[in-house]
């Protein structure tokens, strides 16, 4: 009868770290999986871009969770050609939320990456989007960034 108590003990025991070890590694996975905004394509006319979460929903205003990686992703546009800079849209009265600003990767103008601050729970920043179109001329974007708390 002693030993399966024990045994019982040990099964519940066994299941709490189990559990508690399974959230650990879904939280971190969830908050170091990189947040992609997708630039689709752009309006010459507006400088608007088309920006897409992976959902294919707008993304003029994107919602992340502190601490998150964003990456820019310029697909096959018609229209967009490169991206030159992604910064805070200047004399703007909102936040500023990155710990990396955000940066060319790997030198290319084409994909972007930043490092959301893991305080800037609960603040928005409004940042600019300087692209080049098709015929070299360059155009600017203004969406948002949210930060969830």
């Amino acid at each position: 009868m002693r030993s399966i108590l024990q045994i019982n003990k040990l099964i519940a025991v066994s299941c709490v770290v189990f559990f508690i070890a399974l959230a650990s590694c879904h939280h971190h996975l969830y908050t170091s999986a990189p947040q992609v905004i997708h630039i689709v394509n752009g309006d010459t006319t507006s400088g608007k871009l088309d920006l897409r979460d992976v959902n294919g929903n707008s993304a003029d205003t994107f919602k992340v969770p502190k601490g998150s990686d964003i990456r820019w992703l310029l697909g096959d546009s018609q229209v967009v050609r490169k991206i030159t800079n992604i910064y805070k849209k200047p004399m703007s009265v909102s936040d500023s939320i990155f710990s990396s600003p955000p940066d060319s990767i790997g030198g290319s103008s084409l994909n972007w990456k930043a490092k959301v601050d893991q305080n800037a729970g609960g603040k928005t920043e409004i940042y600019n989007m300087d692209w080049i179109d098709k015929n070299g001329q360059q155009h600017t974007f203004d969406p948002k960034i949210q930060v969830m708390l």
